[in-house]
């Protein structure tokens, strides 16, 4: 089954694979790719919280933590850790989309 049908259960896939934003992941694998983004310094731009039906993800709108739209300088991933706390505990699958560096030149 590729990819985008299934649900990663290891952020060495994710990271593999370039951090795809179509990436399922499940919880442990979506707060260890958190734990590495946070190592690397690098910022989120939206995590997605949702179930897994196998194979299909049900994205939630109350499982949303998204970028403020008007500064765009993406989640710091050290406030991440509370969201996972306070989601749903039926939402198992997640879609980190990480976001990308400005660098100039």
């Amino acid at each position: 089954m590729s990819l985008r049908r299934s649900r990663i259960e290891n952020a060495d896939t994710f990271f593999a694979s370039n951090g795809s934003g179509w990436m399922k992941l499940n919880k442990e694998a979506a707060q260890e790719v958190l734990v590495r983004l946070r190592k690397e310094r690098k910022r989120v731009s939206m995590i997605e919280a949702g179930i897994w039906h196998n194979p299909g993800f049900e994205a939630r709108l109350d499982g949303i933590l998204s970028e403020d739209t008007k500064e765009r300088d993406g989640i710091d991933v050290d406030t991440t850790e509370e969201f996972f706390v306070e989601l749903d505990p039926t939402y198992d699958t997640f879609i980190v989309t990480v976001q990308k560096s400005r660098d100039s030149g």
